[in-house]
């Protein structure tokens, strides 16, 4: 998980972008579940 954090220093550049990006892939991920859970 650390690899794919910082590859390149790449999370020191931009945290908040990264975490809201996870966040954002979490939810897509998430609604797919409750989607797949209705039908």
């Amino acid at each position: 998980m650390r690899a794919l954090m910082h590859p390149d220093g790449f999370d020191h550049v931009s945290p908040s972008f990264t975490v809201r990006d996870v966040t954002s892939e979490l939810f897509v991920l998430l609604l797919t579940f409750c989607m797949a859970e209705m039908y």
